[in-house]
Formats: structure tokens, sequence, C-alpha cells
């Protein structure tokens, strides 16, 4: 089981458990608002949530925005 230290890890895990198969992927702890996530093809994702938001951003760099609905994951 992932252990979460923050309640925006917490949410951004909420978030990936939603929209991916857990068990295919490694998920280790960047900082208190951010998940690392690593698949079988070792790509990798950063996965914040920050403001009511998702922010993904891939190791290319590249950023992609997700905003959440008010009372999702309250």
């Amino acid at each position: 089981m992932f252990h979460c230290k923050t309640s925006s890890q917490f949410k951004a895990y909420q978030w990936i458990k939603n929209n991916f198969e857990i068990d295919s992927l490694n998920l280790e702890i960047v900082d208190d608002r951010t998940i690392k996530i690593i698949d079988k093809n070792l790509e990798t994702a950063k996965i914040q949530y920050k403001n009511n938001k998702i922010i993904i951003e891939y190791k290319d760099k590249k950023k992609q925005i997700i905003n959440l609905p008010n009372n999702l994951y309250r």
C-alpha cells in the first residue's frame, strides 16, 4: 500500500488510482505535493495536486493541467 504524507499527495494519489491501473505502475514521492509514476516501459510522469488542479509533467518537460470539479476529492 502506498503511504501519503500530505493531503496534496493523497489527492494526487486518488487521481492516479482513478485514472490508471495502479498495479501496473511504480510510485515514488517526489515532494509534499508530487508523486512520480513509472510505467512498465520506464516512461515517467510527475503528478501534482495544486489549487484543485492536477498538473502532469512528462519526462520531456511538457505539462498538462486538468481542472478538477470543486467537489472532487474533498
